[in-house]
């Protein structure tokens, strides 16, 4: 008697999971297009600073990264 409850349960699980990947792959374009106008903004008040704040940007995602996985 308890199959069908199951199998909704197993739905709902799996469109819960469906809705994270949604937000997950929205939240990556968010920070790719944030990161690439900070860039390009300090680009246009002087060239190098676009590279020095893309190269910023990137360390600290690689930072930040690396204290998450421990």
């Amino acid at each position: 008697m308890s199959e069908p409850r199951d199998v909704a349960r197993a739905a709902a699980k799996a469109d819960a999971a469906r809705a994270a990947a949604k937000m997950d792959v929205a939240r990556l374009g968010v920070a790719v297009l944030g990161t690439s106008l900070i860039g390009y903004g300090a680009w246009l008040h002087y060239p190098p600073a676009g590279f020095v704040a893309a190269g910023a940007l990137l360390y600290a995602i690689a930072m930040i990264g690396a204290l998450r996985t421990r």
